[in-house]
């Protein structure tokens, strides 16, 4: 059967709608929501690339901190080791520049005094009497050419036990010095070294510096040498410029050399004998001398008798706190397993 012009209208509307309905395209975005998504993107495709800038830049980084903790590592070493050679060499030139001299100055004898070996001698700060009798000869005979100029007369006075007019009336020469004062003297330095050749040593600290037994020995080692300007040398210290003061109570003794004759030197002589007699016997000299240099063992070092003492008391402290501090030691730790 034929249809009719308005069937055949409305079939075709329809096919129409239905064609453009199934062919037609989506509808376009709005313009912000497109800048929103390629904004998206293209942040996404930046932050990519960025996170694998920074894997490189890490791998960089820590092959870097390798390469720097071996370099630290190489260079600290290197500096202990270059440490290490700096203090040894510095010990060796402390040393060196310590036993050298010692050796320049004895290197014309095989002896610690000169051309004789020292003899023994103990120092004992606790003896009072030899401690004042050595006082007493160094005011008489020493102190007009060496000065104590780190010691004060009161000090000495309370350590050796003497009472202060006493000791001023005594050993005190000059009625305008003080106790107080240091125990100088008035010789002028450059008069004594035109007199003597050298300026005479302050003594306080020479038995620190000499050591006690080479004064014991030196001061018992004067022989007659009339080359000298005194007329005597010393077998402890040759060509001495300091004259023979105790001659008086030791004498003068002659020195021989392996002939029988005249010491030329001091390396010279093997024998001494006394050529005149002083007021001292041989012992009661030797007994002098020892107070003498006792006394100037004593200046060196004031506070030795103290030193001793309380050096005593402090080794007896720490034997009984070694004690307590054991057993508190062990209460803290007998529950430790």
């Amino acid at each position: 059967m034929a249809s009719s012009p308005v069937t055949k209208h409305f079939s075709k509307r329809v096919g129409s709608n239905v064609e453009s309905k199934t062919t037609s395209p989506p509808p376009l975005m709005g313009t912000a929501r497109l800048a929103e998504t390629v904004v998206t993107l293209a942040t996404a495709h930046q932050l990519k690339r960025c996170a694998h800038f920074m894997c490189q830049q890490a791998q960089v980084l820590s092959t870097l901190e390798e390469q720097l903790s071996c370099i630290a590592t190489h260079c600290q070493k290197r500096l202990q080791d270059y440490g290490l050679q700096q203090s040894v060499a510095t010990l060796i030139f402390i040393a060196v520049m310590t036993f050298l001299p010692l050796k320049v100055v004895g290197a014309e004898s095989a002896y610690d005094c000169g051309t004789i070996p020292c003899d023994a001698f103990e120092a004992d700060p606790s003896d009072k009497p030899s401690l004042q009798r050595g006082a007493a000869l160094y005011a008489s005979y020493c102190m007009g050419c060496h000065s104590l100029q780190y010691s004060r007369h009161n000090r000495v006075a309370r350590d050796l036990g003497i009472p202060e007019d006493l000791y001023k009336a005594n050993l005190v020469f000059d009625p305008e010095i003080k106790l107080g004062s240091l125990m100088s003297n008035s010789m002028d330095k450059g008069d004594a070294k035109v007199w003597f050749g050298a300026t005479p040593p302050d003594l306080t600290l020479i038995s620190r510096a000499r050591q006690p037994e080479w004064l014991y020995t030196y001061l018992r080692a004067f022989y007659q040498d009339e080359l000298r300007p005194y007329g005597v040398n010393n077998r402890v210290y040759p060509n001495v410029g300091m004259p023979h003061v105790l001659m008086e109570l030791q004498g003068l003794a002659a020195c021989s050399d392996e002939a029988g004759a005249a010491a030329a030197k001091a390396e010279q002589c093997m024998t001494m004998d006394m050529a005149s007699a002083g007021a001292m016997s041989a012992e009661q000299f030797d007994g002098a001398i020892y107070d003498l240099v006792n006394f100037l063992a004593y200046t060196a070092e004031p506070y030795k008798s103290d030193r001793l003492r309380i050096g005593t008391y402090v080794l007896l402290f720490l034997v009984v706190f070694f004690i307590f501090a054991w057993l508190l030691n062990r209460e803290y730790w007998k529950d430790v397993h």
